[in-house]
């Protein structure tokens, strides 16, 4: 290759260093002879004649895309909600409480379906998803009416109507599967609290990533303050409060919120799907309540 400074072309120019030699690096991984000289204040890039096109092509191809690095994700296609969405949760928490109320078919549904650490352990595992249908008084339904719906409400515009609410049934069914193991075996609890935390945290750390790459550290972590903000205010008032299932609904929120924001672009959304999914959480729960109340029986 000639030396001979006619023979080679300047193909770039800056005047910082360190620019220039990653550019340099850029020519070298691509076998591309070249100089890196001074030239006053600034620095050339300067590569044999017969080599100038290529060289000048690959720079511009490789500093453009480290100025688009890293691209941005593709916008989530929207999901659209309305009341609608919610008239399952509240038909069967209702039912569930009218029929707890009345003894319905001659059952004692709060035996039947009841949190009660022991007997989880030993093998009810049903018990971790009926008692989340089930309420010590009108109060307690109403709030977790209230919230459940709003959360699922939110849920259901990041993962679709029936993906959403299977979701949290499961979350909430973690929820209390871990407070059964970490509590002593008369330890009994109800109530839909725990997967509504499930669903308050699923939503935070899914909208999370719409946050994050915000400026401000309050904008950024604005999702997981409005999470703790309700935890304090719902979750640890009142002498009959689990805070111990509230906290653990909040876990297997976060990390059922993480498990799907990664899958969550591979997720089917097509209608028929999502009513399967809805179709899935029902068949689930009301076979849990068909094995409590044939295990009382």
């Amino acid at each position: 290759m000639s030396t001979n400074p006619s023979d080679w072309l300047c193909v770039h120019r800056d005047k910082s260093r360190a620019e220039m030699q990653e550019l340099a690096f850029v020519l070298t991984a691509l076998g591309i002879d070249h100089c890196l000289r001074p030239d006053g204040s600034e620095y050339e890039l300067l590569v044999p004649a017969t080599q100038a096109d290529q060289a000048y092509l690959e720079l511009t191809e490789y500093v453009a895309e480290r100025q688009a690095w890293p691209p941005p994700e593709p916008p989530m296609p929207a999901i659209s909600a309305d009341l609608r969405d919610g008239a399952g949760y509240w038909l069967v928490l209702l039912g569930v409480f009218l029929c707890q109320q009345t003894g319905a078919f001659g059952a004692d549904w709060l035996e039947a379906g009841k949190l009660q650490a022991g007997l989880i352990v030993q093998g009810q595992w049903w018990r971790t998803a009926t008692a989340l249908t089930l309420h010590a008084d009108g109060p307690h339904l109403f709030g977790n009416l209230l919230f459940g719906t709003l959360f699922g409400l939110l849920l259901t515009q990041e993962l679709g109507r029936g993906l959403a609410w299977l979701s949290i049934l499961l979350a909430g069914a973690v929820g209390n599967a871990l407070n059964a193991w970490i509590q002593p075996a008369g330890h009994t609890s109800v109530g839909a609290s725990t997967a509504v935390f499930a669903a308050i945290a699923m939503t935070m750390v899914l909208q999370w990533h719409h946050h994050a790459g915000r400026g401000w550290l309050l904008q950024r972590w604005t999702p997981i303050i409005i999470g703790l903000v309700f935890l304090g205010f719902l979750g640890t008032a009142g002498p009959r409060t689990d805070v111990m299932a509230h906290v653990l609904g909040l876990i297997s929120g976060m990390a059922g919120g993480g498990i799907l924001h990664t899958q969550r672009r591979h997720l089917p959304s097509l209608q028929v799907l999502q009513k399967w999914f809805g179709m899935t959480a029902l068949l689930l729960l009301a076979g849990a309540w068909l094995l409590a109340l044939h295990t009382v029986r």
